[in-house]
C-alpha cells in the first residue's frame, strides 16, 4: 500500500513538471577524479565542516585546475560558496556543474535554487527545486526548500503541501516536522500541530528549537479538570480546544508519513519504555497528592480555630489538636519523600523504588488527611458550602491512576527483595 501510494504521488508530481519552464538538460560528461584529487576534496570537506570556507574553496579550486570536469569538486565548491554567503559564485559554479550528466545533478539543482531564492529570484528557484525532485524524489531538502520558497511568495497552501511531502518523504527531517507543527499551531489546528511537534521533539530533544516546541506543545495540551455529567463527578481531561475543520491534514500521505516515522526505542522494549515514563509521572502524582493534602489541612486548621463549641474554639480541645498535629506530620513526611524522589531523578540515579514509595505514601496521606479534614468540619464537611468535601473526592484518584497502590506495592517488593 505504501509503495503504491508513493509511486502514484511520484507519477502525479512528475506530470506537473511538464508545466515548468524548460531547464537545459546536461550534455557534458564528467571526468572521474584521481585518488590524489579525491583526497584533496576530502580535505576540503573537513575544512568546510570546521567553517574554514576559504580553505575549503582553495582545495576544490586546486582539484579543478587539474581536472576541470570534476563534478565532485564543483559540487563541494558551490556548497562552500553558499555557506560563505557568496551566492553569486555559488550560482555560477552550480550552473556549470549542472551541465554535466551525473548523480549529483539533483544536488546542483538544489544549490542553484538556494542561490536564486537568496537573491530574490524565488519563482525561478522553485523551477530548479522541482527539477531536482524529478531526479530525486527522496530528497527531503528539496521538498522543504520548495515549501520555504512558497512561503516567501506568500502561497500558504503550497507551503503546507510541500511541508507534508517533505515529512512523508523523510519523516526523520526535524526542520520539516517543526515547520509543519508551527504552521498548524499558528493556524489553530491543534491536533496536527501536536503530532508534528511531538515527532520533532523526539528527533531533536535537546536544542533551542525543542524548547520552543515544548512550550507550544504544553500550551496546546492544556491539561485540566472539568465537571462530570452531574455535580458529584469530575473528569480529568486534556483539553486541546481543537478546530473541527482540519483541512486535508488527515489524508493518507500524512498518515503514512507518521506511520513510517520509526519507533521510539529498541524493538520489543515498548513496555519498559512506557513503565519508565510512568516512573517519572509517579513523582508528579505525589506532588499533586501533597498539594491536595496540604490544602485540606490548611482549611481544617483555620476552621478549627474559628469554630466554637462549649464556649471556646475546637482547636483548643486536645483531640482536635492531635488530629491536626498528625495531619501536619504526615504532610511533612510526604513532602520530603516527593522532594527526595525528584532530587534522585534530576541527579540521574535510579529512582524507581522511591517513585513508587512516594506515590503510594502520598496517596495514602492525601486520603487520610482529607478524611480527617471532613471530620473536623463535622456535618458541614459534606456540603459544598465548604471546600474540604472536594479535596476528599480528589484524593481518591491518587490511588488509582499512574499505577494503582497495589502496583506500587508490587514494584517496591521486587526492589527491596531483589527480585
Amino acid at each position: 500500500m505504501i509503495k503504491f501510494i508513493a509511486g502514484l504521488f511520484t507519477i502525479l508530481f512528475l506530470f506537473s513538471i511538464t508545466t515548468l519552464a524548460q531547464i537545459e538538460p546536461p550534455k557534458l560528461r564528467p571526468v572521474t577524479p584521481t585518488e590524489q584529487q579525491r583526497n584533496l576534496i576530502a580535505e576540503g570537506v573537513t575544512l568546510h565542516d570546521k567553517r574554514d570556507y576559504e580553505g575549503a574553496i582553495d582545495k576544490y579550486k586546486e582539484v579543478l585546475k587539474e581536472n576541470e570536469d570534476c563534478v565532485e569538486a564543483m559540487f563541494e565548491l558551490a556548497y562552500s560558496y553558499s555557506a560563505k554567503g557568496d551566492h553569486k559564485m555559488s550560482l555560477e559554479t552550480a550552473m556549470k556543474g549542472a551541465k554535466y550528466g551525473s548523480r549529483l545533478l539533483a544536488g546542483f539543482y538544489e544549490t542553484i535554487g538556494n542561490a536564486l531564492d537568496s537573491t530574490g529570484e524565488t519563482k525561478k528557484a522553485i523551477e530548479y527545486y522541482k527539477a531536482g525532485v524529478a531526479l530525486s524524489t527522496k530528497n527531503t531538502l528539496l521538498y522543504f526548500n520548495i515549501a520555504l520558497a512558497y512561503r516567501n511568495l506568500g502561497d500558504v497552501n503550497e507551503y503546507k503541501s510541500n511541508l507534508k511531502r517533505s515529512v512523508v518523504s523523510v519523516p526523520g527531517h526535524p526542520s520539516s516536522q517543526i515547520a509543519l507543527g508551527e504552521y498548524y499551531y499558528k493556524a489553530g489546528y491543534k491536533t496536527p500541530a501536536i503530532l508534528a511537534l511531538a515527532r520533532f521533539m523526539i528527533l531533536e530533544p535537546r536544542s533551542g528549537r525543542s524548547g520552543t516546541a515544548y512550550k507550544e506543545f504544553q500550551e496546546m495540551l492544556g491539561a485540566g479538570v472539568s465537571q462530570g455529567k452531574d455535580s458529584n463527578t469530575i473528569n480529568i481531561i486534556v483539553n486541546t480546544n481543537q478546530k473541527t475543520d482540519e483541512g486535508d491534514f488527515g489524508s493518507m500521505d500524512m498518515i503514512l508519513g507518521l506511520s513510517r516515522a520509526g519507533s521510539l526505542g529498541e524493538a520489543g522494549k515498548g513496555y519498559k519504555i512506557a513503565i519508565e515514563t510512568l516512573n517519572e509521572g509517579r513523582i508528579g502524582i505525589g506532588a499533586q497528592m501533597l498539594g491536595v493534602a496540604r490544602g485540606a489541612w490548611e482549611y481544617a486548621s483555620k476552621y478549627a480555630q474559628e469554630r466554637k463549641q462549649f464556649g471556646k474554639p475546637i482547636a483548643e480541645f486536645q483531640g482536635i489538636q492531635f488530629q491536626i498535629a498528625q495531619m501536619a506530620t504526615d504532610i511533612e513526611a510526604a513532602r520530603l519523600m516527593v522532594y527526595n524522589a525528584a532530587r534522585m531523578k534530576d541527579a540521574g540515579v535510579d529512582f524507581v523504588k522511591e517513585a513508587a514509595m512516594t506515590k503510594l505514601f502520598t496517596s495514602q496521606v492525601a486520603e487520610r488527611v482529607t478524611s480527617l479534614a471532613v471530620e473536623i468540619y463535622g456535618g458541614y464537611g459534606f456540603t459544598k458550602d465548604y471546600p474540604v468535601e472536594k479535596y476528599w473526592r480528589d484524593a481518591k484518584i491518587g490511588k488509582i491512576y499512574e499505577g494503582t497502590s497495589n502496583m506500587q506495592l508490587a514494584t517496591i517488593a521486587k526492589m527491596v527483595m531483589g527480585k
